[in-house]
C-alpha cells in the first residue's frame, strides 16, 4: 500500500465552489458571491465590505440581546 496515492479526508458533498478558503455548493457561492458583489459598490475593497458585513452581524446581535433582558 506504501507509494499509492489516494484521496484523503471527508469528501466534498457536492461542494464544488470555493470562497476564503472553504468549499460551498454553487447555491451559497452565488448567495454569498452577490452579497459580496453588493457591497463592494458601497465599501470599494473585498476585504472592508467583509469587514463591514460582520461590523453589522455583531451590531444586530447585541440588538437581539437587549431585546430579550
Amino acid at each position: 500500500m506504501a507509494g499509492i496515492k489516494g484521496r484523503s479526508g471527508r469528501k466534498s458533498q457536492g461542494k464544488v465552489k470555493k470562497m476564503f478558503g472553504y468549499r460551498y455548493t454553487e447555491e451559497e457561492y452565488a448567495y454569498l458571491n452577490d452579497i459580496l458583489f453588493k457591497a463592494r459598490f458601497a465599501y470599494k475593497t473585498t476585504s472592508r465590505s467583509i469587514f463591514e458585513i460582520f461590523k453589522y452581524y455583531d451590531e444586530e446581535r447585541s440588538k437581539k440581546r437587549i431585546d430579550k433582558i
